[in-house]
């Protein structure tokens, strides 16, 4: 289970609307089985969605979105806040059960 304590929050995910979609990416994708166990996330930063995206493209989830954020320097708040809901919502239409925890 991936440890979610953010204490800080960065450009360009400081809006509300793209802090929100990238805390319920990342609520998912642990749900799902796609974060490391054991990972402390305690930034959120334009890395750290780079990161999220790039494993859920890994697993076949939202790979456009992991294009999208790799393709930009430094993007604005509003394209990064567009790319994460569609990651959140290919996120809660995709089953991944080879990686989701046990019932």
């Amino acid at each position: 289970m991936t440890k979610l304590q953010i204490r800080s929050v960065q450009d360009p995910i400081a809006t509300p609307g793209a802090a929100r979609a990238a805390v319920e990416a990342l609520k998912l994708m642990d749900a799902m089985g796609l974060m490391e166990a054991g990972e402390s996330i305690e930034v959120l930063d334009l890395e750290t969605v780079r990161r999220m995206a790039q494993r859920a493209a890994g697993a076949g989830i939202a790979e456009t979105a992991a294009v999208a954020l790799r393709a930009q320097g430094k993007p604005q708040s509003k394209d990064v806040e567009a790319v994460l809901e569609t990651l959140r919502r290919a996120l809660e239409a995709s089953p991944v059960p080879e990686f989701e925890w046990p019932s």
